[in-house]
């Protein structure tokens, strides 16, 4: 797999996080339909704190867009490739875990 591959998975990640995040503020943190009735939502990531508005959350995912694609395609090719597979681990697990708890992925 070459880096540019690599880095539009990791991009896809990131924007499903981004919508899954997005997805939670606009319910005003409470769960999604049919989900523990009740239950409220709080961001785990300490940038954004727990319950942060919608311009924040979209702030906050342009920089990260820019930032870790820059990272990428600043180091070496080996090394841009093994940044990027290690991201798109770290952000599958957060768009796991938002879907376990009944939040969409979507584009």
């Amino acid at each position: 797999m070459d880096l540019l591959a690599l880095i539009v998975a990791m991009n896809l990640m990131i924007h499903f996080d981004h919508m899954q995040t997005l997805d939670m503020s606009s319910n005003a943190w409470h769960g999604p339909a049919g989900y523990e009735s009740g239950k409220i939502f709080s961001e785990t990531n300490p940038i954004l704190g727990p319950r942060p508005s919608r311009r924040r959350v979209n702030k906050y995912f342009v920089a990260v867009h820019a930032v870790h694609t820059g990272i990428a395609l600043a180091l070496p090719k080996k090394y841009g490739m093994a940044w990027t597979v290690g991201v798109i681990l770290v952000e599958g697990h957060y768009v796991k875990r938002n879907m376990a708890a009944g939040l969409s992925v979507r584009f």
